[in-house]
C-alpha cells in the first residue's frame, strides 16, 4: 500500500438521493409495460431517476481530489423507477492531503494527542522503545496560517457527499421517456433539460479503515 494511503468506508441512507445507474441499466427495465394506459406521468418519474444519477456523478466529482479508487459499491432497493434506499462504497485516497473542505471558523476543534510507542535505534546500535505524542486519527480539521479552517478526512468526505444533494439546479441530460418508446429504444431516450432538486434528510456515515481492514 502506498505510504499515506487512507481508506474509508461510506454508507449513505435516509432520504434517497443518489443512483449509480440509469433506468435502462436495471434488469427489470425490459419488463416494463409501455402501452398507452401505463405511461401517463411516467416521464416525470424517469426525470427523478436521471436527477439521482446526476447527483451521484456530482458526488464522484466532489470526492475525486486525491482519490485513487471508488470501489466495492453496493446499492440496495433500487429498480428502473425507484431510487436505491441505501448505498455503500469504499474510497481509497493515495493523496489524502488534497481532501480538504473549507468550513466556518466556529467548527475548529483544538487537536488532541495520544501516546504512541515506537522502536528506535540509539547511538550504540541498540533497539530502544520511545513514547511519542501523535495526533489522534479522528482529528478531522486544521487551521492554516491565515486562520481559515478546513475539514479533512471523514468530515470532508461527509461534507462533499452532502453538498452533492444540497442544491437545486437545471442541467441537460438524457432520461427515459416512455411516450417516445413506440418508435424504438433510441427514440425513448430523450436529451433535455431537467431540474435536479435539493434533497433533505440524507444521512452519511463515514468510517476510516485501518490498513489491515482494507487489505
Amino acid at each position: 500500500m502506498i505510504e499515506k494511503t487512507e481508506v474509508y468506508r461510506v454508507e449513505i441512507s435516509g432520504t434517497p438521493a443518489f443512483d449509480n445507474l440509469k433506468a435502462w441499466d436495471y434488469d427489470d427495465f425490459n419488463q416494463i409495460d409501455v402501452t398507452e394506459g401505463n405511461i401517463n406521468g411516467k416521464a416525470e418519474e424517469y426525470k427523478k431517476k436521471a436527477a439521482a444519477k446526476v447527483r451521484f456523478d456530482q458526488m464522484c466529482m466532489n470526492l475525486q481530489k486525491g482519490l485513487n479508487a471508488l470501489t466495492d459499491l453496493e446499492a440496495e432497493g433500487g429498480n428502473h423507477t425507484a431510487l436505491p434506499t441505501s448505498m455503500k462504497f469504499t474510497l481509497v485516497y493515495t493523496q489524502p492531503d488534497g481532501l480538504l473542505v473549507e468550513t466556518d471558523e466556529e467548527n475548529y476543534e483544538e487537536p488532541e494527542y495520544e501516546d504512541k510507542v515506537i522502536h528506535d535505534i540509539d547511538r550504540y546500535g541498540n533497539v530502544v522503545e520511545k513514547t511519542i505524542k501523535v495526533l489522534k486519527d479522528d482529528h478531522d480539521n486544521i487551521k492554516d496560517r491565515d486562520g481559515r479552517v478546513f475539514w479533512k478526512g471523514k468530515k470532508a468526505i461527509k461534507a462533499l457527499i452532502e453538498d452533492a444533494a444540497a442544491h437545486t439546479y437545471k442541467i441537460i441530460t438524457n432520461y427515459w421517456d416512455p411516450t417516445n418508446y413506440p418508435e424504438g429504444f433510441s427514440n425513448g431516450v430523450r436529451l433535455d433539460e431537467i431540474t435536479v432538486e435539493a434533497i433533505d434528510g440524507v444521512t452519511v456515515d463515514v468510517k476510516r479503515l485501518l490498513p489491515a481492514e482494507a487489505e
